[in-house]
C-alpha cells in the first residue's frame, strides 16, 4: 500500500506479509519512506511482527484491521512531518 500527500515528492509504502515459522504464522509489517519515483529509499525499516497465530485457526480480517488503520494514520503524520522539514 502506498500513501502520498499530493503534490509532494515523498511516499510511504506499507508492506504486509504472512510468514511461517515452524507451526505458527506471523503477520508482519515493514514501512519504507521513498521518493515518489521509487528510485530512492529515504528510510527503510526492518520487518516487525504484529501478531502470531495458528494457521489452522487463522484470525478474521477484523483482527488485522486495527494494525492497518493505525499504520495509515502514522504514515500520514510522518509524511506531513517530512513535507514540513523539506519546506523549511
Amino acid at each position: 500500500m502506498t500513501i502520498t500527500i499530493a503534490p509532494n515528492r515523498f511516499a510511504c509504502r506499507l508492506h504486509y506479509v504472512i510468514g511461517l515459522h515452524g507451526s505458527q504464522c506471523a503477520f508482519l509489517r515493514r514501512t519504507d519512506m521513498v521518493t515518489m519515483t521509487g528510485d530512492r529509499h529515504i528510510e527503510e525499516r526492518k520487518w516487525e511482527t504484529l501478531r502470531w497465530f495458528n494457521p489452522d485457526s487463522a484470525p478474521k480480517f477484523d483482527e488485522f484491521e486495527p494494525f492497518v488503520k493505525a499504520d495509515l494514520c502514522k504514515a500520514i503524520r510522518e509524511l506531513g512531518e517530512m513535507v514540513k522539514k523539506t519546506a523549511e
